[in-house]
């Protein structure tokens, strides 16, 4: 009966240091939610929480906000300059150079707003937390809200147009710019309204 309880304690102790060596697990407190390491989850996918975050996690809401601005304007923008070159002399392939060089700041835009959000929209493996979900959850309906004011918006300007004794003619020139900007931006909306509604993430201690 002495050597019961040893016994018994060697076992506890020995099986407890096999769980913790097949299931690591780090508890974080707020402060460092985003600085644990890379750890994959029973059924393969990724734990969201614990993925590194890089510079661009860590930028700032304001700066995420420009960069979300900067990211819807800067498409329309070049297609206005598009337009204007195109009532010049200039040559075609001058006046499509133009155009592609003022298109990088929209790829590079969007191309943040992607990295930003890390998989979470569509969340592919990876596992979210509540927290997430709802984040998640927010981005998609500010960004519905976001793309209802847009069509709005060219709705009342056309017909503007429209009522203002002019004629818009539907053609490549018309019809392919907007199908480049559905197929830019429809999918990246959900990704730049997470950017835009995300808190401060803590900086590195």
């Amino acid at each position: 009966m002495s050597c019961a309880s040893p016994c018994e304690l060697g076992h506890v102790d020995w099986y407890n240091d096999l769980l913790y060596s097949h299931n690591i697990k780090y508890w974080i407190s707020d402060s460092e939610y985003w600085k644990s390491d890379v750890l994959e989850g029973d059924r393969g996918g990724r734990d969201v929480n614990s993925t590194t975050a890089s510079g661009i996690e860590y930028l700032p809401r304001s700066r995420r906000r420009q960069l979300v601005v900067a990211a819807l304007l800067s498409y329309p923008v070049a297609y206005a300059v598009l337009v204007a070159l195109k009532q010049t002399s200039l040559n075609r392939w001058i006046i499509l150079a133009v155009f592609g060089l003022l298109l990088l700041p929209t790829l590079a835009t969007l191309s943040v707003g992607y990295r930003y959000a890390r998989g979470r929209i569509d969340g592919r493996h990876l596992r979210l937390d509540e927290r997430d979900l709802a984040l998640r959850q927010q981005a998609y309906a500010l960004s519905h809200r976001v793309l209802a004011v847009i069509v709005v918006a060219a709705t009342a300007v056309t017909e503007i147009y429209l009522t203002s004794g002019n004629t818009l003619r539907l053609d490549a020139n018309t019809f392919l710019p907007a199908v480049m900007w559905l197929a830019l931006y429809i999918p990246a909306l959900p990704s730049l309204m997470l950017a835009w509604i995300e808190t401060d993430r803590p900086a590195d201690a």
